[in-house]
């Protein structure tokens, strides 16, 4: 068996073969015809071997290409792909990342907002405090406010609110209070 044509001798076979059918002068066919048998016989080959082999050849090479090309695009692609998924991962974490400090931010607020309102809430109960100590300095004829909170607890029938309005103390307090209270105003009940 014959060896292949390289793709310089494919070509300049084909050239040949060309040249010897479609020349208009005999000569320049005689000649393209010749040549075209010397590279045949090079390869150990009949003219009409050496024609379907560098057919043959011509068509295995243009395969290659085609895969090469294939190959290309696919690595085009696969690379493309490759960074539209890099992308994608980066942007995903950015995305959360922004998504983590939003929410850091806002707890960070909320504990702001929550330690103002801790602060309002301490500063109107020593508010409070200290109008019921100057009340009490200031008064020797009225009860302290807690011991005016017991009497309106167990002597009437009014909300904790009022009561809490009318004394200036603290709801919670005063919840605190007739929770404490209990046993006695039992006692009272029983013996009334």
């Amino acid at each position: 068996m014959s060896e292949s044509f390289t793709p310089d001798e494919r070509n300049r076979l084909h050239k040949l073969l060309v040249l010897a059918k479609e020349s208009p002068y005999p000569g320049e066919r005689r000649a393209a015809l010749a040549a075209a048998e010397r590279l045949a016989a090079r390869k150990g080959l009949s003219l009409e071997d050496a024609a379907s082999f560098a057919a043959h050849d011509a068509e295995m090479a243009a395969e290659r290409e085609q895969r090469e090309q294939q190959k290309q695009r696919e690595s085009y692609w696969q690379k493309r792909s490759a960074e539209d998924a890099d992308f994608a991962r980066r942007f995903h974490q950015a995305y959360h990342a922004h998504d983590s400090q939003a929410a850091a931010a806002s707890r960070a607020r909320q504990r702001a907002q929550w330690a103002q309102d801790e602060a309002e809430r301490k500063a109107a109960r020593e508010a409070r405090e200290a109008r019921s100590r100057s009340f009490r300095r200031r008064s020797g004829r009225r009860i302290p406010p807690t011991e005016h909170a017991k009497v309106l607890i167990r002597e009437t029938n009014l909300p904790l609110s009022e009561i809490a309005r009318i004394t200036g103390i603290e709801l919670n307090d005063l919840i605190a209070l007739k929770l404490k209270l209990r046993p006695v105003m039992r006692e009272r009940s029983r013996a009334g």
